[in-house]
C-alpha cells in the first residue's frame, strides 16, 4: 500500500476478529481507536495511526498471497511477531 490516509482497522473490527478467535493482526497501513484496542488486549502491528476511518468500497480476500512492507506472504507461511518486529517463515522452509 502507499501512504495511508485512514485507519483501516478500529475497535469494531477488532471486536469482530476477537469473536472469531483471531489472535492478532499485522497490517501495512494505519489503524484507529488505539486506546480501545489496547484495552481489549488485542495484539496489532501497524505502521501508522489515524483518527479517520475508511469507506467500505469493496471487500477483501482470504487465503491469497499478499505483500506487507515489501515481503510476500503466502497462505501457509508462519508469521512470528513480538515487540521487536515481525518475521515471515516461508511454508517450504518449515
Amino acid at each position: 500500500m502507499g501512504e495511508g490516509v485512514a485507519g483501516m482497522i478500529g475497535e469494531l473490527i477488532v471486536t469482530a476478529l476477537m469473536k472469531r478467535v483471531v489472535q492478532g493482526v499485522i497490517i501495512d497501513s494505519g489503524i484507529r481507536d488505539v486506546a480501545q484496542i489496547r484495552d481489549l488486549c488485542f495484539r496489532i502491528w501497524t505502521k501508522e495511526v489515524f483518527s479517520q476511518g475508511t469507506t467500505r468500497s469493496k471487500g477483501g480476500w482470504v487465503n491469497v498471497p499478499t505483500v506487507c512492507r515489501g515481503v510476500t506472504v503466502d497462505p501457509g507461511d508462519l508469521i512470528m511477531a513480538d515487540d521487536d518486529g515481525v518475521v515471515v517463515v516461508k511454508k517450504d522452509d518449515l
